[in-house]
């Protein structure tokens, strides 16, 4: 029986990577325009955790195409319960989670990820955007640092809601982009040691939130 809290190997995801990101390719460049900004800023020598805003349908495999290297990502446990649908998610890098129950298996199964070749990317704001404006961010990626500091990467994914938002139909017309910020390291997020457990986790998250804004245009903070 298949484990959908853990990905797989990395090695075998690498057999059919580049096939994926042509299929991206057509779709994200060819349909949508996207433009990609800030690709120089990421740092491939050390494993990091990519924390981006949501709003489409389209976001996973957008950030797998804004940063070329096999990514991991959670997604709420309820989806595997699909038939099929549960094996193209597995098999394109998700992991399920437990929503609302006070699960932390998703902590030592990011961990795992990032140890075993795969960057991570988590959706801070728990789920998509109903109107493309960032939503109230959660500390579950807080969580993950503090135990396993690596750094992080801020992303803006800029008009997807409109492309294909929640409870939207898809609009070819639309044309999306994406901002790649400067990665931040543990030694710039890591709070003081005298500060307490919730303390720490509430500033790592509060300075996440901030790098995630400043990259979105007006109309999407």
């Amino acid at each position: 029986m298949t484990n959908y809290n853990k990905v797989f190997s990395v090695r075998i995801y690498s057999y059919y990577y580049w096939f994926q990101r042509i299929i991206a390719w057509i779709l994200y460049r060819g349909v949508f325009g996207c433009k990609i900004e800030g690709q120089e800023n990421i740092d491939f020598s050390q494993p990091f955790i990519i924390l981006s805003n949501h709003c489409s349908h389209m976001d996973p495999p957008l950030v797998g195409f804004a940063v070329p290297r096999p990514i991991a990502y959670m997604t709420k446990s309820d989806l595997f319960k699909i038939p099929v649908l549960n094996k193209i998610m597995h098999w394109s890098g998700a992991y399920a989670i437990n929503r609302g129950i006070g699960d932390t298996s998703f902590i030592d199964n990011t961990v795992y990820a990032l140890k075993n070749g795969w960057l991570v990317t988590i959706f801070p704001e728990g789920g998509r955007s109903l109107d493309g404006k960032l939503m109230e961010i959660k500390s579950g990626a807080a969580k993950i640092m503090l135990k396993y500091p690596v750094p992080f990467l801020p992303v803006a994914l800029i008009n997807t809601n409109n492309a294909w938002g929640k409870r939207k139909k898809i609009n070819f017309f639309a044309r999306i982009a994406v901002k790649v910020g400067k990665p931040v390291y543990p030694s710039e997020y890591m709070p003081a040691d005298n500060l307490s457990e919730d303390e720490k986790i509430k500033y790592i998250t509060k300075l996440y939130a901030l790098k995630i804004s400043e990259l979105l245009p007006d109309k999407q903070r």
